[in-house]
């Protein structure tokens, strides 16, 4: 986190929040156009060859739920409509990766359901290689990798300047994840500055059935990144508060801020019309 003056508690409680790890992964490159390069318009399931192992989009692969890592989009944006019964991908924690990784600005995502696996602790869901908006309308659900003991999850790490991820969809843990405060962190990096998210959808503690566990959000930097800016507009119901450390929440809607705690650093809160 950036070198600023925060009250003793907060500071004690933000510290390390938001390590950088990285390892080695492998990806899955959208290629749906059918033409040289990778990027296009279609379908994301398990039964239509729209994937690359390689960016240079040279030998077309299936999607598989089992084992497929995460999801690379860049090339030619266009819209990918996810089957109606949703897909699984894989958050990682390295830098430059997530389960759904943006080199192309102008993507749409829509459709059923991701489900997103943590394979590590503090992984990544999105993150903005490259380009300045990317639409999410899906539903999001997460499975943290220690599922009863507490999770740092990044929804979203941005790493370019002026970027803005808009999610359309409601976003919460997915059943199974019985106990501890589940993070969801939006995160600057990579000396990104002017970025931000939009929820339009509502966040709460579980996407459908579940019980015991809780979403709590956190705003901030990674190394040389500047103040993020995030945007609540949902009937949020997530129940364990939000922690700016550094950057800007919006709120758009009596309940965007969920129940719990507020608490901030070098960080605010901002209030729609």
């Amino acid at each position: 986190m950036k070198n600023k003056l925060l009250p003793l508690s907060l500071a004690a409680a933000l510290l390390g929040a938001f390590p950088v790890q990285s390892h080695a992964q492998t990806a899955l490159f959208w290629d749906a156009d059918g033409a040289a390069g990778i990027g296009g318009t279609g379908p994301w399931d398990t039964t239509t060859m729209n994937w690359n192992t390689a960016s240079s989009g040279t030998a077309n692969s299936l999607w598989n739920n089992a084992v497929s890592t995460f999801a690379s989009f860049g090339g030619t944006a266009g819209t990918v409509t996810v089957d109606a019964g949703g897909v699984t991908t894989r958050g990682v924690n390295a830098s430059n990766n997530g389960a759904l990784g943006f080199d192309t600005g102008g993507y749409s995502l829509t459709g059923g359901t991701i489900t997103v696996l943590s394979t590590v602790a503090d992984a990544n869901v999105v993150v903005v290689r490259g380009g300045t908006t990317t639409n999410i309308a899906n539903n999001i659900a997460i499975t943290p990798v220690n599922g009863t003991t507490g999770d740092f999850i990044r929804l979203v790490h941005q790493r370019v300047n002026n970027s803005h991820v808009t999610f359309g969809g409601n976003i919460g843990m997915a059943a199974g994840v019985t106990s501890g405060v589940q993070r969801l962190d939006f995160i600057a990096g990579g000396g990104a500055t002017g970025t931000q998210s939009t929820l339009n959808g509502v966040i709460s503690n579980y996407l459908g059935a579940g019980t015991g566990g809780t979403l709590q959000i956190r705003v901030g930097v990674n190394g040389a990144g500047t103040s993020p800016i995030v945007n609540l507009n949902g009937n949020n119901t997530f129940t364990s508060g939000v922690i700016v450390g550094d950057g800007i929440v919006n709120v758009g809607h009596n309940n965007a801020l969920g129940t719990g705690t507020f608490a901030f650093g070098t960080g605010g809160i901002g209030v729609g019309s």
